[in-house]
């Protein structure tokens, strides 16, 4: 039997299942233009099994929230000659980003990500309820491809653990999962949002002071 946890009974309306998010435009209000960024899909190579994917999730959140900045504008990887094994995720870019040399899109930026760990780490080993910390490593990688040559601007891992308490740990993911009004209330949903936000300013931050640069 699952327990119903406090955080349940909160208003459903104050937590919708969709987001708002302003209009993407590729200019900003005096008329300068906005850097110009393509996120691929968010690798998965952890070994989480979550009732959703952790790849839709943390690609959508990332975008949201770069969107929510306003300061860059997200192309369409519809409209972007990239290898049908990069798309599928057989082809790692980042091992081998070669396809990117004499690229000719209206992507300035492009935004590679890895989930290289998900994990439950009991606090206390041998307890009949212990305590976990959610331990999740993401790699960035941004490679700037204004010129016929490719640069990569950053490559980094970030890192984040998270503490979920005992009377949480056993929290039922298939009820309140991504997509649920009570998710972003939930530990897991907790940590995911933080870590995203992470991601996401990073990779404005990286963008920005490129295009500064140039």
């Amino acid at each position: 039997m699952k327990i119903l946890y406090p955080f349940v009974a909160i208003a459903l309306t104050t937590f919708g299942c969709t987001h708002n998010n302003p209009q993407e435009t590729r200019f900003h209000s005096d008329g300068r233009a906005k850097p110009r960024i393509a996120i691929l899909d968010l690798l998965d190579n952890s070994e989480a099994r979550m009732p959703w994917s952790l790849t839709n999730e943390f690609t959508d959140e990332i975008s949201i929230k770069l969107n929510s900045g306003g300061r860059l504008f997200i192309q369409s990887i519809d409209d972007l000659p990239i290898p049908l094994p990069v798309l599928e995720g057989k082809q790692s870019p980042f091992q081998d980003h070669s396809w990117l040399i004499g690229e000719n899109s209206d992507a300035e930026f492009y935004v590679f990500l890895e989930l290289v760990e998900h994990s439950l780490e009991p606090r206390q080993q041998y307890h009949e309820h212990p305590s976990y910390d959610l331990i999740m490593s993401v790699r960035i990688k941004i490679v700037d491809v204004r010129k016929k040559m490719p640069r990569v601007i950053l490559q980094e891992f970030i890192e984040q653990t998270n503490y979920i308490p005992a009377q949480l740990a056993n929290l039922d993911y298939h009820k309140f999962g991504y997509g649920r009004a009570t998710f972003p209330l939930s530990p897991v949903g907790h940590a995911h949002s933080k870590l995203t936000k992470r991601i996401a300013a990073r990779i404005q931050d990286y963008v920005l002071l490129a295009k500064s640069r140039s």
